[in-house]
């Protein structure tokens, strides 16, 4: 998995709350190397030290952690959370 392909399983805390992911957009950038994706995908942001669940691919190389670091959500890995994350970032 590449800094640009990073996925997060929940975004929600037990009580139903957002958790660490904030700042919930839509965009076709990816964070890391900025590619271009096929379409808009919901992106968010977590520190690389606050991971709820998934995977980061994140090294800390450029610099003292922690980072603030671009994620993106697919609804595959979301699907019985989605219709929470489409509220709170729109369709």
């Amino acid at each position: 998995m590449t800094p640009s392909t990073t996925v997060l399983a929940s975004v929600f805390d037990d009580d139903g709350r957002m958790s660490a992911i904030e700042g919930l957009h839509w965009t076709s950038v990816s964070g890391g190397v900025n590619a271009p994706a096929p379409r808009p995908f919901i992106h968010g942001y977590v520190w690389c030290d606050t991971m709820i669940d998934g995977e980061l691919a994140h090294s800390c190389r450029h610099g003292t952690g922690p980072h603030r670091v671009k994620v993106c959500l697919i609804k595959k890995n979301n699907k019985s959370i989605w219709p929470k994350i489409l509220a709170l970032v729109g369709h």
